[in-house]
């Protein structure tokens, strides 16, 4: 309705939290048509993803204080990266959002082939991430797993240690460390970000620990790198190939002519 009265200023906050995938899609549609005739659009997310899509100028407010002020590329790099550390690990001793009645998180690793704790990985090695937190409350289907997402705050993926089907049941108070594996030659060289997060599927969230650790993949070795070119998209994955010589194979099974 905002939209369609024609203001000169359009002011616009969190609207893609809210409403299926066809309205944000009409939205953002609505949005960036505003931009192009002229008028100013100040857009409010934590959704990084769609800022850096829509927006040139980005303001960084931390408590009512503007921390920057510049071009959507910088301001959202330095913005991740605020609640990121590249040491490894995190405790979260103390900090209130890791702690409910039902778990509380008590740290986060990352560590290297040799089970080394590290920050930076070469892009052909694998790495793991580890979390260790305590049950407080019997709980059915709790699951605890991550995001990664991009500097730019894009997530590439999340996964969960109920993706094991050993991991499905209930959980009992106790101490307990979730690990999972990223495989070498997946990521691209650059910044990350790791998001923690717990929930009861489909019930209750517990905790969510936004960009709570970041890391790096360097690039010793990316593929790619043998004939000097750079490689597209978002991930870098080795795929296994197989040339063979000899007559190609028939059409849909069809004999060649």
């Amino acid at each position: 309705v905002a939209a369609h009265l024609e203001p000169e200023i359009l002011m616009i906050d969190e609207v893609l939290s809210v409403g299926d995938l066809r309205f944000q899609k009409k939205s953002l549609g609505k949005m960036n048509q505003v931009a192009e005739e002229g008028r100013t659009v100040l857009f409010v997310s934590h959704q990084m993803a769609a800022v850096s899509n829509l927006c040139q100028r980005c303001l960084w407010l931390d408590r009512g204080t503007l921390r920057l002020d510049g071009p959507t590329d910088e301001v959202i790099p330095a913005y991740v990266r605020s609640g990121s550390s590249f040491e490894g690990s995190r405790r979260f001793a103390d900090e209130p959002l890791a702690t409910t009645d039902a778990l509380e998180i008590v740290a986060l690793r990352l560590t290297d082939a040799d089970g080394e704790i590290a920050g930076s990985f070469d892009v052909r090695e694998p790495f793991r991430i580890e979390i260790d937190y305590r049950v407080r409350q019997p709980m059915t289907h709790c699951r605890i797993g991550i995001f990664v997402k991009t500097l730019d705050g894009t997530i590439l993926f999340d996964s969960y240690d109920s993706d094991d089907s050993r991991y499905m049941g209930s959980r009992v108070p106790g101490e307990f460390t979730s690990r999972c594996a990223v495989q070498g030659d997946f990521l691209r060289p650059g910044g990350y970000s790791l998001t923690v997060n717990a929930d009861v599927t489909g019930v209750l969230r517990l905790t969510r620990l936004e960009n709570c650790l970041g890391f790096e993949i360097y690039d010793g070795g990316a593929v790619g790198n043998e004939i000097g070119g750079r490689r597209r998209g978002v991930i870098l994955p080795r795929l296994d190939w197989e040339v063979s010589a000899g007559a190609l194979a028939p059409v849909d099974g069809g004999s060649e002519r």
